[in-house]
């Protein structure tokens, strides 16, 4: 079949160079993707190619499934030969545990999600900040790959991790963060938050200290998952306004952030003690109302991020959540939205917002209108269709609040910032004091009632 051959030694040469595939095993390989690709293995000639590019290899294959009508859905397909040429699951945990025990965790790590993402089950996703403009919450623009295997998961090839209980860790496709994965229960059960499952949330940093493990709810079932990823999220960097002390665990620190929405850092070396702090914490605010005659009994919830720090200091940041402002995404409320790509609840409530490729075209867009370079029409950006519609709203209150901008650079960053602006009222929307501060004094009446008192 048309260049059927030469698809063939590139897949080959490939799956050598990237995906661990051993020369001894190239030939059984070869006959393996001539009966997927219905190519008589007699046609086929050893040849190497070097330096083949996954995006090229991939877009090469889904051209080749298409033109000879091998499958109703190129994409499936191409995750089906991908994995055929990749090692076994089995083989893949064995290394990796290999690596873990006779080098380190972040060989490990490097092994499995190098292979993963080299096979095209991880996208190669980059993340672009929107400026160099420093704030509590970081804003970005996804840069995502033109080809993919769309379709095929990373779950294909979990790793057992062996906690309190077994779970499985497998890399997400497409994460918010780099190097995003989940961890699931081996036996399917869903988590809701224990004593245990904090306990896990340890070990597992513990297990791979290189990440970070964030426990949220994803919906009403008050069911959560575990999240796992390698990048810092901002709310890592926020400053502490508070000290607090518990008389019970003397050990840990509790510190309140200068965040949007109310947040506490729990800090300390022995986990023992911040487990039973943070549950007890978690429980009082499970229960908490702000008014003793409250009608119904509240829904509140947390989302969190636990990261084991180099001098062995564990730091567990708690956002406090309530389910009558909000329990799916932290929404801009704008038009925005319509380029808002976050992907899971927790991304926002932790400081990122991520927006799509094609934002950077619509400020240079806006920054061409609000410099009088193109027309302003405040009828037609405000029509879902004009392909300005995400920013129309921000171009009419910048004219109105500017008129004409003399200065390019500056019109660009006037709508940057109100893309900033936007994502800081999102999250004081989502506050779980309403009108009030995090560092509120609401927010310390939470904590004594928790018996965690200011130093």
């Amino acid at each position: 079949m048309k260049n059927g051959q030469q698809l063939i030694e590139k897949l080959l040469s490939y799956a050598v160079e990237k995906l661990y595939l051993q020369e001894v095993d190239v030939d059984y390989k070869r006959h393996l993707l001539c009966r997927l690709l219905k190519i008589d293995p007699s046609e086929v000639t050893d040849k190497t190619f070097e330096g083949v590019e996954l995006s090229s290899l991939i877009s090469q294959l889904k051209n080749y499934v298409v033109e000879n009508s091998l499958s109703d859905d190129a994409d499936d397909f191409c995750g089906v030969i991908f994995g055929a040429l990749m090692p076994l699951p089995s083989a893949i945990e064995k290394s990796f545990k290999l690596f873990r025990e006779q080098m380190s965790a972040v060989r490990a790590q490097g092994y499995y999600y190098g292979i993963m993402k080299s096979a095209g089950y991880v996208d190669d996703v980059k993340f672009a900040p929107l400026s160099d403009r420093g704030d509590k919450v970081c804003l970005f623009v996804r840069d995502m790959p033109e080809t993919t295997c769309a379709k095929y998961r990373a779950d294909e090839r979990y790793i057992t991790v062996n906690l309190t209980r077994d779970y499985l860790f497998g890399y997400e496709k497409r994460g918010d963060f780099y190097e995003q994965g989940a961890l699931i229960r081996a036996d399917g059960e869903k988590l809701s938050v224990n004593a245990a499952v904090l306990d896990d949330m340890f070990e597992f940093v513990e297990y791979m200290p290189e990440y970070h493990i964030s426990f949220s709810r994803e919906n009403d079932d008050k069911n959560g998952k575990f999240f796992v990823f390698k990048e810092k999220p901002p709310i890592s960097d926020a400053a502490v306004t508070n000290v607090f002390r518990s008389e019970k665990y003397p050990d840990v620190e509790v510190s309140l952030l200068d965040w949007y929405l109310p947040a506490i850092r729990f800090s300390g070396y022995n986990k023992n003690t911040l487990i039973s702090l943070i549950f007890d914490t978690i429980g009082y605010w499970g229960d908490y109302s702000e008014g003793e005659n409250s009608p119904e009994k509240p829904d509140n919830y947390v989302q969190s991020v636990l990261k084991l720090k180099a001098d062995g200091r564990y730091t567990f940041d708690m956002v406090l959540r309530r389910t009558d402002l909000g329990l799916t995404q932290i929404k801009l409320g704008n038009r925005l939205d319509e380029i808002l790509t976050n992907k899971f609840p927790f991304t926002a409530a932790l400081g990122k917002f991520i927006f799509a490729k094609e934002t950077n075209k619509l400020i240079s867009d806006a920054v061409a209108v609000l410099t009088g370079k193109a027309k302003f029409d405040p009828i037609s950006i405000a029509m879902r269709d004009d392909p300005m519609y995400p920013v129309g709203e921000i171009v009419v209150m910048l004219v109105e609040e500017n008129g004409v901008f003399k200065d390019a650079a500056k019109a660009e960053v006037a709508v940057k910032n109100k893309f900033y602006e936007s994502a800081a009222n999102a999250l004081r929307n989502g506050n779980a004091f309403e009108g009030a501060d995090t560092g509120s004094l609401k927010l310390k009446i939470f904590l004594h009632h928790a018996d965690i008192n200011q130093i």
